[in-house]
């Protein structure tokens, strides 16, 4: 590993690590040469793309041969120096900060032609829905990054940032406790969109289908315009042991298109998750880019954090 005299800052030295692993006794982290004023790509290694300031150039879009922070690393008094903040680049990749910075946004993410569509989307049939959806992933899978249909970056980067704090320690192993129980490497989350009158009213034959394949869902509501919530509808969910989410507040699309407008919808969004009393179960359903990121979050009573890994969903509509 080559390295770059590095100049301890007055940041505070940070261990992301032993956030992630929950592995104690590793090296901490700071940030060594001063990070570059401008944001953009970098990687740290083959494979681990990062976005944010470094202490050298950074690219737009994450393509091509881009600067590699791992080739400047320091490190003294048991502590590891990077060429760049790692929590800010981690929280740029978890809070898809990098949306707005990426050059080469396809004329189907313009905000113009998704208003048009979540308008007409009620008119669709399923069928012409799908096709659209099509449409739209096409070509997904040879983007460089973010990587489909799961994006891995920010666990390729602790990853690699383990290697180096164990190289530091000289060690080749490290005890941690595993992510998930019994040896298991992920888990699936069944989810039904209830986006139509005719979807709320075929939701408890859905879940006779689930249990039948012993399967507990949630069910993702819509409180606004779309169809009435009754008393009566929610609690024949809690009484089968089904799971209530909001889903936003009318799905029109338009949820994080503004961030004044999200604070006024978040407002009503827990408006309802207390009036439902799910507040003490975090169930707000959010899949897209947040306007602020925390600090948009910060604005939610609850939060359901379904981009964050698989989600097998069925829509919850009429046979």
């Amino acid at each position: 590993m080559s390295a770059v005299i590095a100049e301890p800052t007055t940041l505070m030295p940070v261990n992301p690590l032993v956030d992630h692993f929950r592995c104690p006794r590793l090296p901490s982290f700071a940030t060594g040469s001063n990070p570059g004023g401008s944001t953009g790509f970098f990687q740290f290694g083959d494979g681990a793309v990062c976005y944010g300031q470094v202490a050298g150039a950074v690219s737009v879009p994450a393509s091509g041969q881009m600067f590699d922070a791992s080739k400047h690393v320091a490190s003294g008094d048991g502590t590891i120096f990077l060429p760049f903040d790692v929590r800010q680049s981690i929280d740029n990749l978890r809070y898809e900060r990098y949306v707005n910075g990426s050059a080469g946004h396809r004329w189907m993410e313009q905000s113009w032609v998704k208003d048009i569509y979540y308008r007409l989307r009620p008119m669709m049939p399923v069928s012409l829905r799908k096709h659209l959806q099509k449409i739209y992933l096409r070509g997904w899978e040879s983007i460089p990054f973010p990587n489909w249909p799961v994006d891995r970056s920010v666990d390729i980067l602790l990853e690699k940032l383990l290697i180096v704090a164990m190289k530091q320690m000289q060690v080749d192993r490290v005890p941690f406790i595993w992510f998930w129980p019994d040896g298991h490497k992920a888990c699936a989350i069944m989810t039904h969109d209830v986006e139509t009158a005719s979807g709320r009213d075929f939701c408890e034959r859905l879940m006779d289908i689930d249990d039948e394949f012993g399967i507990k869902a949630s069910f993702q509501i819509v409180p606004e315009k779309r169809y009435s919530v009754t008393e009566s509808f929610l609690e024949m969910i809690r009484r089968r042991e089904y799971e209530i989410n909001v889903q936003g507040l009318d799905h029109d699309g338009n949820l994080f298109a503004h961030r004044e407008e999200f604070l006024k919808r978040a407002r009503q969004i827990n408006k309802y998750a207390n009036q439902w009393a799910l507040s003490d179960f975090a169930h707000l359903f959010f899949i897209g880019t947040l306007i602020g990121s925390r600090n948009s979050i910060s604005n939610m009573t609850c939060l359901y954090p379904m981009s964050t890994g698989w989600r097998l969903s069925a829509s919850a509509v009429a046979p």
